[in-house]
């Protein structure tokens, strides 16, 4: 199997074969599956290292989000309203780093 990831229109546009589109809407979803189990707050930002910061300086507790479709081994969770559908984030802020720029 080989995995190709791509952005935007132009990388749909040059999928072939058996392809799985997964659009910026997931992203956002997340945002609000963790404000519905209780995050006070979601912070956005552009770059894993800005998450790790805002983390390490008690800004927020939780790093979600991705790199090219995969959780940095630092971030607490992934990109995925699934994956946190069931945690409680009561009280927590969280930062979300994601490739669309969400």
């Amino acid at each position: 199997m080989e995995i190709v990831v791509e952005s935007l229109r132009s990388g749909a546009e040059r999928a072939t074969g058996r392809v799985a589109v997964i659009d910026v809407f997931r992203a956002f979803t997340t945002a609000a599956v963790a404000l519905a189990n209780g995050a006070s707050s979601v912070v956005m930002v552009g770059t894993t290292d800005e998450a790790l910061a805002l983390r390490a300086k008690g800004v927020a507790q939780v790093c979600i989000g991705e790199v090219r479709g995969r959780a940095p081994p630092e971030f607490d969770f992934g990109n995925s309203p699934f994956e946190i559908s069931a945690v409680r984030f009561e009280g927590q802020t969280l930062v979300q780093r994601t490739s669309a720029g969400t």
